[in-house]
């Protein structure tokens, strides 16, 4: 029930708005609204994929035996839609992670021209491995493979996986070090050889984006145009 006091209360509160700030909130919702219509016949396309992909169909289909191979109802073609989903992820993951990679994902990197950056091509070469080496460590940090797994089912479910990156977290290891004693090697008797080290580091991460939580502009092209929702 809304009564003088409550509409006094929320008075007080939108006072505390200059126009321009209301103007800037009317702007915004706006532009999620017609982001939210722009996005409900993708949603419906998506939820229907889903239920496809778990051998139902929608919520809102009525099925009854009698329709059985009617109007596009038929149960064998729900078994055959998360069967061919389950195959074409697994062809996909097995193109990003061939066995030979070691569940590694495979990629290579080729060094600019001597003549552009000065350096030999000897020594280009081993900065290239050496940066290689790296990425392929990171990879395996931010477990790369996992994400790339799930972002690849929802793929074949739903026809879309996105994507954020860079997210920048800081992270903790604990390390197991070599006890020290004056830059040599301990080696008496009455310690333990190796003690446990905690460094911090910075991590570039990426995570699979849930379409759920995901807005954009369906007539978007620049990555701008795409935001997130968090829903609380």
């Amino acid at each position: 029930m809304r009564t003088e006091g409550t509409a006094q209360a929320e008075g007080r509160r939108t006072g505390i708005y200059s126009p321009a700030e209301m103007d800037l909130y009317n702007y915004t919702k706006r532009f999620f609204d017609e982001y939210v219509i722009n996005r409900q016949p993708f949603e419906e396309e998506w939820e229907e994929d889903w239920y496809n992909f778990l051998g139902q169909y929608q919520k809102n289909a009525n099925w009854f035996p009698v329709t059985e191979g009617s109007a596009g109802r038929s149960k064998i073609f729900i078994k055959l839609t998360a069967l061919k989903t389950n195959t074409a992820h697994s062809k996909i993951q097995d193109s990003l992670f061939p066995a030979e990679s070691a569940n590694d994902v495979p990629f290579d990197l080729e060094y600019i021209g001597e003549d552009i950056v000065g350096i030999p091509a000897d020594q280009m070469e081993k900065l290239r491995d050496a940066l290689k080496k790296r990425l392929i460590q990171h990879f395996r940090e931010i477990r790369l493979q996992e994400k790339f797994d799930s972002a690849s089912l929802d793929l074949c479910i739903l026809g879309t996986a996105v994507f954020k990156s860079p997210i920048i977290e800081i992270v903790k290891q604990v390390l197991p070090r070599r006890r020290m004693i004056q830059g040599m090697p301990a080696r008496d008797v009455g310690g333990p050889p190796f003690t446990l080290e905690t460094i911090t580091k910075i991590l570039a991460n990426v995570e699979p984006l849930p379409l759920w939580s995901y807005y954009c502009d369906v007539n978007a092209r620049p990555g701008e145009s795409a935001f997130e929702f968090h829903y609380e």
